[in-house]
Order: structure tokens, then C-alpha cells, then sequence
């Protein structure tokens, strides 16, 4: 299965505020992008049913510009939505990312999903 997100999910430094108590919850633009995953997980598996094994997920981000981004923060919001959308818990998720691209008119994630076997 392929989902594919417009536009980039935040980064972990980001995604949260901090509380003055110590703790920290989810930004309002992140809380967005993660309904946008969830939304487009939920149309992409139209008819998938998990079978309780592990799922090999890989990632591909399509950057807007050339600035320097540490690509192991993007993937927190993006697949907490898609695991949501799918009805699985992340933990079940195997991640690998694709070397990124360029896309100056289109920034976007794909997301491929496999199931492996049990």
C-alpha cells in the first residue's frame, strides 16, 4: 500500500509545546498534519486488513528547497497519524527511509506499506 501526505510533517523539535509543569503536547499545526495522515491512511487502505505482523513501512521525503534537515525528526507525527488511520499500533511499524528528494512544487511524503510475515 502507498499513502502519500502532502506537504512535510514537523519536525519533533517542532511538533510540541512545552508546559510550564514540564510536560509537553502536540502544536495545533501538528495535530493538523497528523489528521491529514490519518485521512490519507484511511483512503489508501480501502479494503487492507492487517493481519498482526510486523509492517515494513519506508519513507520518502520530497523536500521544497536544499536547506539541511535532519531526516529522522520528520517521521514521529507522520506515522502516530498513519498507524491511527490504519487502526495499528506504531509499534508494530519496521521504518526505513529512502534517500530524499527535491520537489520544489509538490513537497510531500510517501509512505509504503508491506505486511511481513508472522
Amino acid at each position: 500500500m502507498i499513502i502519500v501526505v502532502p506537504g512535510l510533517p514537523p519536525s519533533v523539535n517542532h511538533a510540541y509545546n512545552q508546559h510550564r509543569q514540564g510536560g509537553r503536547g502536540l502544536k495545533d499545526s501538528a495535530r493538523e498534519y497528523q489528521e491529514w495522515a490519518r485521512l490519507a491512511a484511511m483512503e489508501a487502505a480501502h479494503g487492507w486488513i492487517w493481519h498482526g505482523s510486523w509492517l515494513r513501512v519506508r519513507i520518502k521525503l520530497y523536500f521544497p528547497d536544499e536547506r539541511r534537515r535532519d531526516t529522522h525528526n520528520h517521521p514521529k507525527v507522520l506515522l502516530d497519524g498513519i498507524a491511527d488511520g490504519l487502526g495499528v499500533d506504531d509499534r508494530w511499524m519496521l521504518i526505513s527511509e529512502e534517500i530524499p528528494s527535491l520537489d520544489r512544487k509538490d513537497p510531500r511524503v510517501e509512505v509504503e506499506i508491506s505486511d511481513e510475515e508472522a
